[in-house]
């Protein structure tokens, strides 16, 4: 089935094209008519119509532009009642320090509806994706990275600080603003050729994503997605520490 994570990307998109081109394309109305499915079989009545504009529209074998604001309008108010995720972060200012606007990821685990939702949005963004384990450092990406292993039927790996697992471990090292710190894994928790998934809860410069992504390259494994609940799009990290790795975030906030 699928979600309101997948069909918040039709929506974005579409807007875009409705910026851009001032229309949506025929192409578009197939895309939005399978995502829609799921709720016209629900019944619900703003898919249903929007649904019956899109098919009249396909049938016509054109898109006019007062079409199109139809379209854009019907999608706004199919989610418009939804809960997103972004309803569920907590932001706080001044924390940790003076003139930072923390968000609070424990927002969503607070709330069962939002726990679900996010769980529900990563297994979206994995769908068609191929991989053996989930890997995720501590602390809070234990939480999304295990329950998502456990969806997905996968072993997962956790990443931690040193002196905490009890095996013989390979480690990684990573800088922070002051100075630097260390990831451990196990040296048999990889084995050479598995794709895995990271998972953590909040994506900023990227260096313990990249610290972790390190850790399974050299033992072997293939990093083929790297998943964050928030990413902080003023880092930069996707064109820096991270570029070259396929990074989802499911909501985005575009200062620091």
């Amino acid at each position: 089935m699928v979600g309101d994570y997948k069909l918040l990307q039709i929506l974005d998109s579409l807007r875009t094209a409705v910026m851009d081109d001032g229309r949506v394309t025929l192409g578009e109305t197939s895309v939005i008519l399978r995502a829609i499915r799921p709720f016209v079989l629900k019944g619900e009545s703003g898919a249903c119509e929007l649904e019956a504009l899109l098919q009249r529209v396909r049938k016509d074998g054109v898109v006019t532009d007062e079409e199109s604001c139809q379209i854009a309008r019907l999608m706004d108010d199919l989610l418009s009642a939804r809960p997103r995720l972004s309803d569920y972060v907590r932001q706080i200012p001044d924390f940790p320090k003076p003139g930072v606007l923390f968000r609070d990821v424990t927002g969503i685990l607070e709330s069962g509806e939002g726990f679900n939702l996010a769980l529900t949005e990563i297994a979206e963004a994995l769908e068609g994706v191929r991989f053996d384990l989930v890997a995720a450092p501590e602390s809070r990406g234990f939480i999304f990275g295990a329950a998502i292993a456990a969806r997905f039927g996968k072993a997962f790996v956790p990443i931690r600080k040193p002196g905490k697992l009890p095996r013989q471990t390979i480690s990684e090292e990573y800088d922070l603003e002051y100075g630097k710190a260390a990831l451990h894994m196990h040296v048999d928790a990889v084995i050479r050729g598995e794709r895995a998934v990271i998972v953590d809860d909040l994506l900023a410069t990227g260096g313990t994503a990249k610290a972790a992504a390190k850790l399974v390259e050299r033992l072997g494994g293939t990093v083929v997605k790297m998943i964050f609940p928030i990413e902080l799009e003023g880092f930069k990290a996707r064109e820096g520490l991270l570029k070259g790795y396929d990074v989802t975030s499911l909501v985005k906030y575009p200062g620091k």
